[in-house]
């Protein structure tokens, strides 16, 4: 295949990971990649195994990324993404529950 298909599809790999973690927008931009959580505080999502997910994976890296309050979102913020890929892996060893 060639290299411009096989971003588009990382790409699409990103956006599906992206949302079964639990984020509503997903930035990778200047070597950072911050994903946004639902507004809503009292929402259900903060109950769930996927959210637990990404408590764990905080917990268990605490240098990797930064949670924190951004206006009315919560965000996740992750330094030193400098591609697709590496997006990919990190947002792979949340979903899987890897530390």
């Amino acid at each position: 295949m060639p290299q411009p298909l096989h971003d588009l599809m990382d790409s699409m790999r990103l956006r599906w990971l992206a949302k079964k973690i639990g984020f509503v927008k997903l930035y990778l931009k200047n070597n950072r990649m911050s994903g946004y959580f639902t507004g809503a505080q009292d929402a259900p999502y903060f109950q769930s195994e996927a959210f637990g997910k990404v408590l764990g994976f905080l917990k268990e890296n605490p240098k990797a990324c930064v949670m924190k309050q951004v206006k009315e979102s919560l965000t996740l913020r992750f330094e030193h993404v400098g591609s697709v890929k590496k997006a990919l892996a990190i947002l792979s060893d949340i979903t899987l529950g890897r530390e």
